[in-house]
């Protein structure tokens, strides 16, 4: 291969690699949990959740919320990553390198069948 032509197949694993951790990053996504004002105070009434231990702290200036006194943290979570979105990234980058090395380094027929493979 000459220079123009490693360059290029450089830039495909590169992009190949980018979309599939796109890919993989909306896969992994775990959404919030969000409550709104009526399911929090059916909540409260219906006395689901406990209030906090210790002195109430104050959040806010205007006065004292519910979520002040009440524990709601296993009710609402925040959007987060699952566990399993780390160890596949990973995976991705190490072939993504992988196949950079054997470009650069190796046999370029067998550079372009482990980019064909990546690419799929």
């Amino acid at each position: 291969m000459n220079q123009q032509q490693v360059k290029y197949t450089v830039a495909r694993v590169e992009a190949t690699e980018a979309r599939k951790l796109s890919q993989l990053q909306k896969d992994c996504t775990v959404l919030a949990k969000k409550l709104t004002d009526e399911e929090i105070v059916g909540l409260v009434i219906a006395g689901l959740v406990k209030p906090k231990k210790g002195p109430v702290k104050r959040d806010h200036h205007f006065g004292l919320q519910v979520t002040d006194v009440f524990d709601f943290s296993e009710l609402i979570t925040f959007q987060h990553m699952s566990s399993d979105y780390q160890p596949k990234a990973d995976a991705i980058k190490a072939e993504a390198a992988r196949i950079k090395d054997e470009i650069m380094l190796g046999d370029q027929q067998a550079a372009l069948e482990l980019l064909r493979k990546f690419d799929a």
